[in-house]
């Protein structure tokens, strides 16, 4: 397995408002809002384990992944919050349920074109 931490650090120059799940909050200050969904997606895919999804009043939605041999938060590595949040709830996502929502897929493949790695077709099932 490569690095992780080095892997975000490269990506990280290419989020914009563009591959944000709302662009509007986008901000280069804080490149990782509105990017949890789409980045535990390549992490996973780059380094595999599992992607979980929260809920908390201070961050609302958010992703992260659980790596084979640790758990790891981009968005935490970014500095976007300080402390773990207070989770409502938390979950395992399914690689295919996030691969096949429409939102999530468009803005994958304007990321994956940004990384020049070429789109992941083990997803065809998504309908």
């Amino acid at each position: 397995m490569g690095d992780v931490h080095a892997y975000v650090r490269e990506v990280y120059p290419l989020l914009s408002a563009e591959t944000a799940r709302v662009p509007d909050i986008w901000s280069e200050s804080n490149p990782c809002i509105g990017h949890a969904d789409v980045l535990s997606v390549i992490i996973a895919e780059n380094f595999g384990g599992l992607i979980f999804q929260g809920l908390s009043d201070e961050v609302g939605v958010h992703f992260w992944n659980k790596l084979p041999d640790n758990r790891f938060d981009a968005c935490i590595y970014n500095g976007m919050f300080e402390d773990q949040p207070k989770w409502k709830f938390t979950r395992k996502i399914p690689m295919k349920a996030m691969v096949c929502d429409v939102d999530i897929k468009r803005r994958l493949k304007i990321l994956r074109e940004k990384l020049d790695i070429p789109s992941v077709n083990q997803y065809t099932l998504c309908g």
